[in-house]
């Protein structure tokens, strides 16, 4: 009897809620200001200089109709599985199958990005300093610092959810300070010396083209 009761019984798999709203905010907002911000603003600020402000004013405008799209979506098919899901259950298991493998291959770009800046800074860092580890180069140390990233925090989510948000939370208001201090001391050597006003470039001094596609 207890054999038949048990092969009836279905298994449900649920996934637990670990993540707080700020938990979750601290992720979006980490993402915004990764490598985004500490890698490729020096690029885009060569194309666009100081009109580099309004750029990310059109990019943002771009981003919001998109996260608005995807929040309706969201509303729509509540459930875990975020574009996957969305796509599946709107347009079938084939576009589902493909939105989630476009997912994991851009997920991984974006990391692979991260981890570069993460070891080309940290590289230079310590060329600075004149330190050398194990008399690598300066190519091979800045993939090598790269791997050592990646693989942290691949160890890190397969811990668990708990222990990501907890770190993110924690690189996420590291970089947000250190935003600030850069914010501060841009304003004070701007305010304390007036020449710095004087021979700053035009606000479009590459053409208001250079505000659409900053990057080149």
């Amino acid at each position: 009897m207890s054999d038949k009761a048990s092969n009836n019984s279905t298994v449900t798999v649920t996934l637990t809620r670990g993540l707080r709203l700020f938990d979750i905010t601290m992720i979006g907002v980490g993402a915004m200001i990764g490598a985004g911000i500490f890698v490729l603003t020096g690029v885009a600020a060569g194309h666009a200089g100081p009109a580099l402000l309004l750029a990310f004013f059109l990019n943002g405008l771009i981003a919001l109709l998109t996260a608005a799209s995807y929040a309706e979506l969201g509303a729509a098919f509540p459930g875990a599985g975020g574009g996957y899901t969305l796509a599946r259950e709107g347009l079938g298991p084939f576009w589902g199958f493909l939105a989630g493998w476009m997912s994991w291959f851009a997920q991984a770009m974006a990391c692979s990005l991260y981890s570069l800046g993460f070891g080309s800074f940290a590289a230079h860092i310590l060329e600075t300093a004149r330190v050398s580890l194990f008399g690598l180069s300066q190519d091979v140390l800045v993939i090598a610092l790269a791997v050592l990233a990646a693989a942290l925090f691949t160890f890190i989510n397969y811990r668990g959810s708990a222990e990501t948000g907890t770190v993110g939370n924690a690189l996420t208001l590291t970089k947000v300070a250190i935003l600030a201090v850069l914010v501060v001391f841009g304003l004070i050597a701007l305010t304390s010396e007036p020449i710095g006003w004087a021979n700053s470039p035009p606000f479009s001094h590459a053409g208001s083209a250079a505000c659409w596609r900053p990057w080149g």
